[in-house]
């Protein structure tokens, strides 16, 4: 959405002028599949923890989406995640809000949550292997999909965060580094799909302008000193 695209062709094009080797990375598994599984994983407990940790806190703005998840009954989270994909009625119609309300809820019992276990570690083999098979020592892609949000979006659009949790779901090390900043000339460009959350962004973002987009850099486990050094190359150049 808006610029980032733009910046993370950049930070290709930096990387190249530095030397590197830089070709294209597509993950071996479907987005759809891999954003369900990590909802659900980080989600496995249905928020219990979560709602012990928080509870007697003063909530933060930004939390709120989350607090409410959490404290909401599974039947009715179940009701929700239906009028989000029922096509009668547009304007709310959210996959990816779908998909927030059901995290976790399939994973209820002992059977289901090794089978996710299971399905998690062929992920992370599947994407080493293809990384092994492009000789490949970092992954360079987004943090967002758009600039930084301001405080009064940023509940609305938590979904996003899905670009950056996949790496904690997969224990891969990631760091992220300023890059550039959004001008807001391509936000009415973006294709919001119908979906209720990229409507969201959309309108956020559109008050973001000059906001800092940011580029992520993933490596293999146990591989932080490159992901350091490369963080410092782009902050540096």
């Amino acid at each position: 959405m808006g610029d980032t695209a733009e910046i993370v062709l950049k930070a290709k094009e930096k990387f190249e002028s530095l030397g590197h080797i830089v070709v294209p990375f597509n993950l071996p598994v479907p987005d759809t599949i891999l954003a369900k599984l990590t909802a659900d994983l980080c989600n496995a407990d249905t928020g219990n923890h979560l709602r012990k940790a928080l509870r007697g806190e003063k909530i933060s703005d930004a939390a709120q989406m989350v607090n409410q998840l959490i404290n909401m009954p599974f039947w009715l989270r179940k009701l929700l995640s239906m009028v989000f994909r029922w096509k009668y009625l547009p304007f709310y119609r959210s996959v990816r809000a779908a998909y927030c309300l059901l995290a976790g809820l399939d994973l209820r019992s002992t059977v289901s949550l090794w089978a996710a276990i299971g399905d998690k570690a062929q992920i992370i083999r599947e994407i080493l292997d293809r990384m092994d098979e492009e000789r490949l020592d970092l992954i360079l892609c987004p943090c967002f999909p758009f600039c930084a949000p301001t405080v009064d979006t940023s509940k609305d659009i938590i979904v996003a965060v899905i670009y950056c949790i996949i790496w904690n779901l997969c224990d891969f090390p990631a760091g992220i580094v300023k890059f550039g900043t959004e001008s807001g000339r391509k936000l009415n460009e973006f294709d919001d799909e119908g979906d209720l959350f990229l409507k969201l962004a959309k309108k956020g973002i559109s008050s973001s302008k000059n906001s800092p987009i940011c580029v992520q850099l993933v490596s293999r486990p146990y591989k932080e000193e490159l992901v350091l050094r490369a963080m410092v190359a782009l902050d540096e150049n």
